[in-house]
């Protein structure tokens, strides 16, 4: 463990500053884009469009981090991800801030490319499932960290935004500096949708089905939090708690899958998950018919 944690601790923290600047911008824009006027079908537009960005960046960034390796790609993207989020408070308009959205989720897309696959090189098969829960435990405690940086200053004003750069700037010094040897340049594989289902059906539509949850309850959370009469620190720590929830059974869902099949470990999540969105919902619904009895 403690080998795999020294081969993947500057990518973790570059993580830990990327993803803390993820929680922040996403749960801020959700509320400054309201506090715009921006109707709510703007503003879903507005959060889809990350993950818009996200589908063409997985697509496209691969062959430049090929082409210029994975340090020079990463710092890039960085590069662009804080530019971008420089933009927004000089052209306040929804279609300008859709655009500037998914490309910012294009450049976080090759970021994610560059850690990822740099952690599986550093990883063997016997601890890739722990070093991917690792990976995923300071993925959800960061963006569950970023929301309550809203606190720090009136969402009105313009230090969000700042915040959000230098958070972002900030997550390629780690890797720029780090003395673990990047991964080598591999031959780009094309395959398409259907041929990774028939790979793996089952990974597919989990990755379907969690990409589905999480991007609206990510997205429209803040949005969600503010109908609801929520004032801004309330709001931030419901984002905070949404996010990082998530990482409780990681370590342990990882370690069980290094110890038995995968596929039957993300089944049995898969339900759990499912039983407790049911009762959810039920106590929601028990509640509203208590409120009109």
């Amino acid at each position: 463990m403690r080998q795999l944690l020294a081969s993947i601790g500057a990518l973790m923290l570059a993580v830990a500053m990327l993803m803390t600047a993820s929680g922040l911008f996403g749960t801020f824009l959700g509320l400054r884009s309201s506090l715009e006027g921006f109707s709510k079908e703007w503003v879903g537009l507005l959060m889809s469009a990350h993950y818009g960005g996200l589908v063409l960046g997985a697509l496209r960034c691969g062959r430049l981090i090929n082409r210029i390796g994975h340090i020079r790609a990463f710092a890039a993207f960085c590069a662009m991800a804080a530019a971008f989020s420089c933009l927004f408070p000089f052209v306040v308009h929804p279609v300008v801030w859709v655009l500037l959205r998914s490309a910012i989720g294009f450049n976080m897309a090759g970021m994610f490319m560059v850690v990822e696959s740099w952690l599986t090189t550093q990883a063997s098969d016997r601890t890739r499932g722990t070093a991917l829960s690792i990976y995923m435990m300071v993925t959800y405690l960061a963006a569950g960290s970023g929301p309550l940086l809203i606190n720090l200053a009136d969402p009105a004003g313009q230090e969000l935004f700042l915040l959000a750069v230098m958070l972002f700037a900030l997550a390629l010094v780690p890797v720029a500096v780090t003395r673990t040897r990047a991964p080598v340049p591999v031959e780009a594989a094309h395959f398409g949708l259907r041929r990774l289902y028939a790979i793996s059906p089952l990974a597919v539509i989990g990755c379907i089905g969690a990409g589905l949850v999480c991007g609206a309850a990510y997205g429209m959370g803040p949005v969600f939090a503010q109908s609801l009469g929520l004032r801004v620190a309330e709001i931030s720590g419901f984002m905070s708690v949404l996010q990082v929830s998530g990482l409780l059974l990681q370590l342990p869902l990882g370690r069980l899958s290094d110890r038995y099949d995968r596929r039957s470990v993300l089944t049995l999540a898969t339900l759990a998950l499912a039983l407790v969105s049911l009762a959810i919902v039920a106590l929601m619904l028990w509640h509203s018919l208590s409120d009109i009895g």
